[in-house]
């Protein structure tokens, strides 16, 4: 996944993807309507194998993380966008911790 981080009009640091990742950006929206990193628990509770699978619902979209891939899924979504992608899982927390060094959180 390429990206780049662009400043948001509520102040966060999100990054930006090209249309085939767009719904990984929701994650960082839902994220910075909570001012928090709501999911990197769930995932760090995977990688880590204190659990074999992890649900949790956000604002916008709600992650199910499994030790080799996350299920991204919403409503949300523009047309010509699909509602639901699987990321790398180790993938996704990388940018997660790179997005809460980006904001200081």
């Amino acid at each position: 996944m390429e990206y780049t981080f662009e400043l948001s009009e509520d102040g966060f640091y999100i990054p930006r993807l090209n249309n085939e990742f767009k719904l990984v950006e929701l994650v960082f929206e839902d994220m910075a309507s909570f001012g928090e990193a709501i999911f990197k628990d769930f995932m760090e509770n995977v990688i880590t194998e204190k659990s074999e699978r992890e649900e949790i619902l956000g604002n916008i979209c709600s992650l199910e993380i499994l030790k080799e891939y996350t299920i991204i899924i919403t409503e949300f979504v523009d047309s010509g966008v699909s509602n639901e992608l699987k990321v790398d899982t180790d993938e996704m927390f990388k940018l997660i911790n790179e997005w809460i060094e980006k904001n200081d959180l």
